[in-house]
């Protein structure tokens, strides 16, 4: 009885340690990975492009694209916006 109650007490030693010692790990070094396969909707091997440039906020490839432009959420006009990659 008496080593059952230690292994008891060493159980509740070490889940009160893990808890402890919790907000000192590290964050985890990952991304979030998309499958551009979701994107082949003309069939299978269409040829997706690079989405590399969406995987940070604000990602977006130079060019004209015809956007809806919204004030306070109130839909105002679409426009072709030029985007242009910044320097630096």
């Amino acid at each position: 009885m008496k080593n059952n109650h230690n292994k008891w007490r060493l159980n509740r030693i070490a889940g009160a340690l893990a808890v402890a010692l919790l907000p000192l790990c590290e964050d985890v070094l990952a991304r979030e990975v998309f499958n551009p396969a979701l994107l082949e909707m003309d069939g299978p091997h269409t040829g997706v492009r690079d989405l590399s440039a969406y995987e940070q906020a604000g990602g977006q490839l130079p060019g004209t694209y015809r956007v809806d432009i919204y004030l306070n959420n109130v839909f105002m006009d679409t426009r072709d916006v030029v985007f242009q990659q910044s320097k630096g």
